[in-house]
């Protein structure tokens, strides 16, 4: 499983990782049933503590996107993503971009609102 951080994100690192396995499950590339990689397996390979791994599981688990069971690890429990989990992915995508624009949160939040007046009027 693939899993990027960024080390220049202000975001927590399980948070990141949440993401990424988030995704990777919205996609399809991980389908119900599917094991995800150990703890101490995906620490090694992604370079963060064991415990940093298992904080993001039990995010993803409180999600209602896996389960976890000792011995076994975590699995898929789901072949959808939440409404919450699918509008967490598109705002996180939103803030990545608004960073790139060099947006900081309140001109952010603005063009939010924006866009959301616009679309009240267009709905009367």
């Amino acid at each position: 499983m693939k899993v990027e951080l960024n080390s220049d994100s202000p975001e927590e690192l399980y948070l990141q990782i949440a993401s990424s396995i988030r995704g990777t499950i919205a996609s399809g590339d991980a389908q119900p049933g599917a094991v995800l990689p150990p703890a101490k397996a995906l620490a090694q390979a992604i370079g963060v503590n064991r415990l940093t791994v298992l904080r993001a599981y039990h995010v993803l688990r409180d999600e209602g996107l896996v389960s976890l069971r000792r011995g076994l690890g975590a699995t898929v429990t789901t072949d959808r993503v939440t409404s919450s989990a699918r509008l967490r992915l598109i705002v996180e995508g939103a803030l990545r971009e608004a960073k790139r624009a060099g947006l900081d949160d309140e001109q952010l939040f603005d063009l939010m609102r924006s866009i959301r007046s616009e679309e009240s009027k267009g709905g009367e």
